[in-house]
């Protein structure tokens, strides 16, 4: 019991992880209350409330909702399973954050937009104004700005 007092409240419903981390938590000490033969009905009153307080209250509420009266362990740590399978089934296990999405530089030696469309060959530089491989505003050719527009 003191393992199930020592655990981290969920903070977010999507945090699966957190939520499947708790409930295994309990099951396993379920399991160690069953080996040493005391029935579910003796503790079970003492260990809903401890498992129901490290939940978020989205999830206490779905449990609520299934059990008006009937506050059985096994039936609250079902409801719960069904509910983080759920989650896991659709991929809802967001607790890794999302890397945003990298901003590309500016690199003069890799071309990737339009002019690299327009050039030919990925890599070449080509002037549009004297076809040299250099770009066009580093042309020595065409040197009055006039003359580049």
């Amino acid at each position: 019991m003191e393992a199930l007092l020592k655990l981290q409240p969920v903070n977010a419903m999507t945090n699966v992880r957190g939520i499947r981390a708790v409930l295994d938590n309990l099951e396993i000490q379920v399991r160690g209350v069953q080996a040493l033969g005391i029935d579910s009905a003796q503790y079970g009153t003492l260990l809903i409330p401890i498992f129901i307080e490290k939940l978020r209250e989205e999830l206490r509420l779905i449990v609520s909702r299934e059990h008006k009266d009937n506050w059985e362990l096994t039936s609250v740590i079902k409801t719960v399973k069904n509910e983080v399978e759920a989650r896991e089934r659709c991929g809802m296990n967001t607790s890794v954050e999302k890397k945003s999405p990298l901003k590309k530089s500016f690199n003069p030696g890799n071309e990737s937009s339009a002019s690299a469309l327009l050039s030919g060959k990925r890599g070449e530089l080509n002037c549009l104004f004297r076809k040299g491989n250099h770009r066009a505003p580093e042309c020595q050719v065409v040197t009055n700005i006039d003359e580049k527009r």
